[in-house]
Formats: C-alpha cells, sequence, structure tokens
C-alpha cells in the first residue's frame, strides 16, 4: 500500500471517530426547546382557544387510588411534615405513577403548600424531591405547579401570566426520567392580541356625542393596554392628550384623588359600568368595572371636558378580557355617564417564544 494511501486511510478513520465522538455528545433538545418549535409551527388561530396548551399538555388529574394514603395517612403526614388537620388534594399523572399533593386556600386559589411523591401498587409511597425551588407566593391564581405530560413525556410545570390580562407566560419544566428528574429548562411566550369594539351604550338625547366618543374611547382603551401595570404610575396626563384641563377639571381631578370618594361614583372601588339608554348587559361581569389598576382620565370631546374611566371588566380584583370606558361630565357619579363602550382583548396569535436551560 501506498504511503499516502496509508495516511488518507488513517486521516479518514480519524475524522469518522471525530464526527461520531461529536455527534455522540451534543445534547438532546430540551423539552422547552422542543415546545418552543412546536409552538411556532403551530397556526395563528390555534391561539384563539381557550387554553392553547392543551394541545402539548396533558395535566395531572384525580382519581389516584392512593389519593386517600395521600392527603389524611397520619404516618404520610409526618413523612411531609404536616399536622393532620390539613386539607389537602391529590392530582395524579397515571402514566409515572406520579402524585403532587397540594393544599389550595383563599379567594386567589394560592398552593400553600405542594409535595411530590411516587406511588404504585404494592409499594410504600415516596417522596420525592421537587425538581427546584418553589415561590409559594406567586402560585396563585394565574400561576401553578403541576404534574403533566408535555409532549407526552412526564414532567413537573410551573409557572403561567404574571396577571389575569397579561399576554406574557413563563414556565419552567423538568422532565421524569423515570427514577429521578431531567435537567429544568424554562419556556418564556408573548401572545399577540388585538382589540375590538364590542356593545356600546349612550344616553338619550346624546347620540353625537356618543359617536365622536367612539375614537377617543378607543385610543383610551388601546393605550391603557400598551401601559405598564400599574397605570396609575403613569400619571393621567400621560393618557389625557396635549390639551390642560380647565382650572375647575384640574381641581376636581385633585379632589378626586385626595379625598373619599363618593358612593356610586368613579372614584369608588367597583364602579359599575352604566348602561345608559339600557337596563340590562350581556353578562355580569360586563356590569362593574374591576377594582385592579383603574384609570380616571380628564378628557376633552366635543369643546368640553368629561371624565373618563377606564379599566377591564370584572368582579373585585378579577377582570375578563374587556376593556371598558366610560364618559361623565363631573362629578362623576352613575346619573351622570354620557357614554359607555366596551372593547374585547382578543388573542391573535404567537407574537415571540424563546426557551433557556437553567
Amino acid at each position: 500500500m501506498k504511503p499516502w494511501i496509508g495516511r488518507a486511510c488513517l486521516l479518514g478513520g480519524w475524522l469518522s471517530t471525530a464526527l461520531a465522538q461529536g455527534l455522540a455528545a451534543t445534547p438532546a433538545p430540551s423539552l422547552c426547546t422542543r415546545m418552543a418549535a412546536e409552538m411556532r409551527a403551530a397556526p395563528a388561530s390555534h391561539w384563539a382557544s381557550a387554553d392553547p396548551l392543551s394541545r402539548w399538555v396533558a395535566r395531572a388529574e384525580g382519581n389516584s387510588p392512593f389519593a386517600e394514603t395521600l392527603s389524611s395517612d397520619p404516618v404520610w403526614l409526618a413523612e411531609l411534615g404536616l399536622e393532620s388537620d390539613r386539607r389537602l388534594s391529590v392530582s395524579h399523572l397515571r402514566q409515572a405513577q406520579l402524585h403532587l399533593i397540594e393544599e389550595v386556600g383563599g379567594t386567589a386559589n394560592c398552593q400553600a403548600f405542594v409535595a411530590l411523591a411516587r406511588a404504585q401498587a404494592g409499594q410504600v409511597p415516596r417522596r420525592l424531591a421537587l425538581p427546584f425551588e418553589l415561590d409559594l407566593k406567586n402560585l396563585c391564581t394565574t400561576r401553578s405547579a403541576d404534574l403533566a405530560l408535555v409532549l407526552g413525556e412526564p414532567a413537573f410545570m410551573v409557572g403561567g401570566a404574571p396577571s389575569m390580562t397579561s399576554p406574557e407566560r413563563e414556565y419552567r419544566l423538568a422532565p421524569w426520567t423515570g427514577e429521578a428528574w431531567g435537567s429544568s429548562c424554562s419556556l418564556r411566550w408573548t401572545e399577540r392580541t388585538a382589540i375590538r369594539p364590542g356593545q356600546h351604550f349612550c344616553a338619550e338625547g346624546k347620540e353625537k356625542l356618543c359617536a365622536a366618543g367612539q375614537a377617543l374611547a378607543l385610543r383610551l382603551a388601546k393605550a391603557y393596554e400598551a401601559a405598564p401595570a400599574p397605570r396609575q404610575n403613569q400619571g393621567w396626563a400621560h393618557f389625557a392628550g396635549p390639551q390642560v384641563p380647565s382650572k375647575p377639571m384640574l381641581d376636581f381631578m385633585h379632589r378626586l384623588f385626595t379625598q373619599p370618594p363618593e358612593p356610586d361614583s368613579i372614584g369608588a372601588d367597583n364602579p359599575p359600568f352604566p348602561l345608559v339608554g339600557h337596563t340590562d348587559g350581556n353578562s355580569l361581569s360586563l356590569l362593574n368595572f374591576s377594582n385592579a389598576d383603574l384609570l380616571r382620565v380628564p378628557v376633552k370631546l366635543q369643546g368640553r371636558w368629561w371624565l373618563a374611566l377606564v379599566g377591564r371588566a370584572g368582579i373585585g380584583w378579577r377582570q375578563t378580557d374587556a376593556v371598558l370606558v366610560s364618559l361623565f361630565a363631573p362629578p362623576g357619579r352613575t346619573a351622570d355617564a354620557v357614554a359607555s363602550y366596551q372593547f374585547l382583548v382578543k388573542t391573535t396569535g404567537l407574537q415571540r417564544v424563546s426557551a433557556s436551560g437553567d
């Protein structure tokens, strides 16, 4: 064999070995990376569904044969370091015999306690360490810890949206390998939304004012949605426009923010959404502004200053997908309302998504 042929064979063998070793050393994409790829490939119409994640995520459910043991057995409760009077519930990921034991309470459905276990027939339940530390203060309302099948794989997932109206989502995932938790990863995405006009209500004889106020109300609704919460930190001048309100209006705005509010006024915690000219609405949540992040703004329309109340519809601090705008004559009681506008915030697609390892 000629020397150069031998060297070529040796070099080829070395390259083949190095390439094989390199390929073998390449880690498989994380669960979050694969989820991000699936989300990018989903059609825009998919994101309008009530639960877009259900396409890739199946959360654990109840009906575990070990539910009574894991929620009330004194020996097991001692293993968890809990007293016997704790009200625990158990969800079951049947495909991996994994269980999530939790205590949920309060009007915000906060997870005050979360533990994981593996329980199989004929074996003593075994408590599992959490794959990462939890911040229980943030597991309320829109955020939770769950067991789930993610892309068909058993996993522990924690996260959700920072608020009831935010288009942003963030989750931390840890896959179950069969005997232990794999490396955790993070998944973040933002949904694209659009504001569309819904119903509007107008006081008798104010039809021209109401028609002129539609564009103003839409501008306020869009500015409200675009501003970071809490909106009050921006100051009402940020939303009012370039014109300086009259002195009587400025004096009234000062009193509005410095004196106790009158009942049934725009200063109240849960002011009603005035259905001027009508007697009912399309849902209970339409009839009130949520008391979370209400905006009160002086606006000029048809040569006169009015009071605008802007916020999400809701009950108490809970919010829905509707932005409400009402125009009042001072002093801003329900009886002073002249026009009310409803705008619906709907998800129209995926704006961006990213995945990272921890």
